[in-house]
């Protein structure tokens, strides 16, 4: 459902669970997050929507970097999307940047945003946000 609902489609990269957090795009990237409940070594598919990711500078500690492939214009906003490693990415934006195809940035989002699906099951997986305090009633 995460693949076709909204538009743009929330972004879906492959992951493994690593002792230091998780790998994705076949070890590439890194994301260094919790990894409650989740043996090392578990498949995983991680997704983001993209109005939830921020560009920045290409380099930026902690963002992810990324070519830009292009940039379509919607009045108000814009979607822009890049190359992560051969993987489609999208980002939704009303801020004033206008990358230009082919120009380097970063893609930078906050864990809290990251949502995360079995790759066996397709089903959801709320194990990676059972470390973070609950809020009290």
């Amino acid at each position: 459902v995460a693949t076709f609902v909204g538009a743009p489609a929330m972004n879906m990269l492959e992951g493994e669970v690593t002792l230091d957090g998780l790998s994705l795009l076949g070890g590439s990237r890194k994301l260094n997050v919790s990894r409650a409940g989740l043996p090392v070594g578990s498949k995983l598919a991680v997704g983001i929507r993209p109005e939830a990711v921020r560009l920045v500078a290409s380099g930026t500690p902690g963002a992810l970097d990324a070519t830009v492939d292009l940039v379509e214009e919607l009045g108000a906003g814009r979607v822009i999307y890049v190359d992560l490693d051969g993987a489609a990415f999208s980002v939704v934006t009303s801020e004033t940047a206008h990358p230009a195809p082919g120009s380097a940035v970063g893609l930078q989002f906050s864990e809290a945003d990251l949502h995360f699906f079995s790759s066996e099951t397709g089903s959801r997986l709320d194990v990676f946000k059972a470390s973070m305090p609950v809020p009290a009633l």
